[in-house]
């Protein structure tokens, strides 16, 4: 009986390891992936350094807000997921275009449209490769 209830400890406790370890490689991800882009803007709009922290910390209160917005709301269908993403990739686009200047501004709308129409010719791509 003793032996089971080792046994089941130990199982229990490798579970719960494994599970942190992902958690903590998904946030290590997410911040690379955040330390990237931000270094794109800095480099593509020439960012000053006040304007690059400005955006740091916007950034990584988006991906907070992100994390806690999923976490509240597991269930969530796909189009309540959808227009949830839709509005806080809004807001976040109106707290960066507030730090940049009118120059700046300009660059990042094209480059936003630029990305919008590659990941439309990406989305017929992958409809194509399903058979559609």
């Amino acid at each position: 009986m003793r032996t089971l209830k080792h046994l089941t400890l130990a199982i229990f406790l490798m579970v719960a390891a494994s599970l942190q370890v992902n958690a903590q490689q998904r946030n290590h991800k997410g911040n690379a992936q955040g330390k990237q882009q931000v270094e794109a803007l800095k480099q593509k709009l020439n960012l000053t350094d006040e304007q690059t922290e400005k955006i740091k910390t916007i950034m990584a209160n988006h991906r907070k807000a992100m994390r806690e917005q999923q976490q509240a709301n597991p269930e969530a269908d796909k189009q309540e997921r959808a227009k949830a993403m839709k509005a806080r990739m809004q807001e976040l686009d109106e707290q960066i275009l507030a730090v940049l200047n009118a120059d700046q501004q300009q660059i990042y709308n094209k480059e936003k449209q630029a990305r919008k129409e590659e990941m439309k010719e990406k989305r017929k791509e992958k409809g194509r490769g399903r058979g559609n």
